[in-house]
């Protein structure tokens, strides 16, 4: 698969993923009312979404704010499940789930991270940067 074919199909997932839960969480916020845990997650929630369509227009900075949160993310769930992992819940579904998303931000971040997709931010980049010398002589 082609490195810029990989960063609008990650984008789309994303967006897939990260939109109907935004509009969840923002609809869970007015019907149980304000909640630090619910901010936090639209907030979240929003910067995936804002990430995703910078990566659909290879945006170096969505590369970054998607990798950071998604470190941010893995990080976050481990401390919880290390703080509440017990021998009777370690083989119960939400433990297994927290892991497979947790799975899920690795694989994000192995996507964003590999040389191709590197390569392709670079030369994005360097490209812009090109044509704004082109259009700006000095």
């Amino acid at each position: 698969m082609k490195p810029l074919w990989k960063i609008r199909a990650l984008a789309i997932v994303l967006l897939v993923f990260f939109v109907p839960g935004t509009a969840l969480t923002i609809y869970a916020l007015f019907a149980v009312g304000p909640l630090a845990s619910l901010f936090l997650s639209v907030a979240v929630n929003l910067a995936f979404v804002v990430g995703a369509v910078g990566l659909l227009m290879l945006k170096r900075w969505a590369w970054w704010l998607t990798l950071v949160l998604c470190a941010i993310s893995v990080i976050q769930l481990l401390i919880t499940l290390f703080t509440t992992l017990t021998p009777e819940t370690a083989n119960k579904l939400n433990e297994i789930i927290s892991y497979i998303i947790a799975g899920f931000y690795l694989c994000i971040a192995l996507v964003l991270t590999s040389e191709s997709v590197r390569k392709t931010f670079r030369e994005s980049d360097g490209q812009k940067a090109a044509g704004q010398v082109e259009e700006h002589p000095n």
